[in-house]
């Protein structure tokens, strides 16, 4: 079913939000004639036949299956019109090259934006805040009461997870969701500290797509699953780490959890770094006070974002 609100330059079709003043879908992960992608995570595209990006996002599309066959793309904060409309990417704060897009019409501002987080971090620029009629965002980390450790506080304990893993005779190990991401993080921060990061083939490979989009990251060591470890530490996916964690365990490697979810129960892990890309929940609410939008469209949440809004006096509804 189609749902429209007046005034406002998007709709929402085939239970995804479209732009017709563009003719693009916004982060949709089924392929599209043309899409706007956020970001190069999995969930925010598809082989569509022409995906709007920005550069960096581009760049590190082409190492990923199912991109897009054809990508248009567009500096941060330069503002381009078409039909009446204006539209500009503007930063997500939450990978390299992460975006919003910031669509302008003549009754309303909407925006679009996907995965965020306030702070930024040391790969990528803090979100920006634009003031909006309507918002679309993300609800991931909306439920609940998370709390996010400071970039500080998350580099402060993987470094002391390192050190004692070294005290001890230890191989330190960090595991993460993505590839693209805090993994790129914890490589910039142990490295400025003196410390050389093997990543396994996928990751490497990202990596490296990462320093030709522009990312300053110093030197890392590729690394073949089911061979001994190498270099002071390594960052592994969570995916990967289930096929290889009891050999890496018997070369003496220990386990830390990077993650938003790290301070959930399950799983067994030497240490847990609350450390997210994403906002956590006070960011999310502290982000739309800063929009300061008539409404909010929510989605990822199960509808229980959306509801926890109402609950504020805040009008949202959610798109799942």
């Amino acid at each position: 079913m189609n749902a429209a609100v007046k005034n406002y330059p998007v709709t929402v079709r085939d239970g995804h939000v479209y732009a017709p003043c563009l003719g693009w879908y916004l982060d949709v992960p089924t392929p599209r004639e043309e899409a706007f992608i956020s970001h190069a995570h999995r969930d925010h595209f598809a082989p569509h036949l022409i995906g709007h990006c920005t550069l960096e996002t581009a760049v590190l599309l082409e190492d990923l299956r199912d991109a897009p066959k054809k990508l248009q793309t567009y500096r941060m904060h330069q503002r381009f019109e078409k039909k009446g409309y204006a539209f500009t990417f503007l930063p997500a704060g939450h990978i390299p090259g992460s975006a919003q897009l910031l669509l302008e019409a003549d009754e309303s501002v909407v925006l679009f934006s996907g995965d965020v987080r306030l702070s930024g971090s040391r790969t990528c620029p803090a979100a920006s805040t634009p003031r909006a009629d309507l918002l679309i965002m993300e609800g991931t980390y909306g439920e609940g009461t998370y709390r996010h450790l400071t970039l500080e506080e998350a580099e402060s304990r993987a470094l002391s997870f390192l050190l004692s893993c070294k005290a001890e005779g230890a191989y330190p190990v960090f595991v993460v969701m993505s590839r693209v991401g805090k993994a790129q993080d914890l490589v910039l921060h142990l490295g400025s500290c003196g410390y050389v990061g093997a990543l396994p083939a996928g990751l490497f490979r990202m990596t490296e797509s990462m320093r030709k989009a522009g990312v300053a990251l110093p030197s890392v060591i590729p690394w073949k699953a089911g061979s001994p470890l190498r270099g002071d530490f390594m960052v592994v996916t969570r995916s990967l780490l289930t096929y290889q964690r009891q050999s890496m365990s018997r070369e003496g490697a220990r386990f830390a959890f990077v993650s938003g979810w790290a301070a959930d129960r399950g799983g067994s892990w030497d240490a847990r770094i609350p450390m997210s890309d994403h906002a956590d929940t006070g960011d999310l609410i502290t982000f739309i006070e800063r929009v300061s939008p008539q409404e909010v469209w929510t989605f990822a949440d199960r509808g229980r974002f959306a509801a926890r809004l109402r609950k504020l006096g805040i009008k949202a509804r959610s798109l799942d």
